[in-house]
């Protein structure tokens, strides 16, 4: 995603020199006084409301990671630094790399007040980072050629960014209970095949279909699982018939792995699916 997005935390008055895909612009940004600090369920709807009054401005344009975090702190009075620097350096990309125990990677059901990450494109390698408003909806600064805070559905970049997943920010991850798992009674469930064309059986989960997506170490399938088809995106082909769907997906056969579920991307070519290669199974949502 297009624009910088470094965090500007100044106190008072800060002039931000942004470059966001063309020509340098000069913004500026007001301070403003944080409420007293709200409780964490309170603090994520404060957060929400806040960040949809900025609906079209301009002021976030290229401050991504500023903008999800005075969400909360101007809009629920929650600090949710994290103990990061706030010396106007640190990324998206910094950010979710530093607290990996709390990031869902892959998983592409944020909760309603999450930060949802993006990791770096050629354009941009600091990544992006947005507010979940629940029901796969975001809202977010200026990201590709879209400028001011927006929304947009997850379902409008799958496949063509570097997803890497979403984390309750800190101050509110460590109260907030982990949200239930969507309901997916409906989804269908197949086999798993093709893990042991390159020994030894196995295939890691990836946490984006991208070619450049990281393999989920830890995290997979072996021959004859049975995993859950949750969505789907598209990426990276894989196998002889170029196959490039593939499915977030849970396995059902070992359904836990250290940390949390045993979820993420898989190529279609190791679902036993009966499909053409690029054929979705019928009733699996995009992502």
């Amino acid at each position: 995603m297009r624009g910088s997005c470094r965090r500007r935390l100044a106190a008072l008055v800060a002039t931000v020199l942004v470059l966001v895909g063309g020509p340098l612009l000069f913004l500026t940004a007001t301070s403003q006084t944080a409420p007293a600090q709200a409780a964490p369920a309170d603090a994520v709807n404060r957060a929400v409301r806040w960040a949809q009054s900025q609906a079209g401005s301009r002021a976030y344009d290229g401050l991504c990671l500023k903008f999800v975090y005075d969400a909360y702190r101007l809009g629920a009075g929650t600090d949710t630094r994290g103990g990061m620097s706030t010396n106007g350096n640190t990324t998206a990309v910094d950010f979710w790399n530093h607290f990996p125990q709390f990031q869902h990677r892959g998983d592409a059901n944020p909760p309603r007040g999450a930060f949802v990450f993006w990791g770096p494109t050629r354009w941009n390698g600091a990544g992006h980072v947005a507010l979940s408003l629940g029901n796969r909806q975001v809202i977010s600064s200026y990201e590709r050629t879209v400028p001011g805070v927006h929304t947009f559905g997850l379902a409008d970049r799958a496949g063509a960014y570097n997803y890497l997943g979403w984390m309750m920010p800190p101050g509110i991850a460590a109260s907030t209970p982990p949200p239930p798992t969507p309901p997916v009674s409906n989804q269908p469930v197949f086999t798993v095949m093709n893990t042991s064309e390159t020994p030894p059986d196995g295939v890691w989960f990836r946490d984006n279909p991208a070619a450049s997506g990281p393999r989920l170490g830890g995290y997979g399938v072996y021959q004859n699982d049975r995993v859950q088809l949750r969505c789907y995106g598209w990426g990276e082909s894989i196998g002889r018939f170029g196959n490039r769907l593939w499915y977030y997906s849970a396995n059902l056969t070992r359904p836990n792995a250290p940390g949390r579920p045993n979820v993420g991307w898989l190529n279609a070519h190791f679902v036993d699916d009966r499909q053409n290669a690029n054929a979705v199974v019928p009733g699996v949502p995009a992502c």
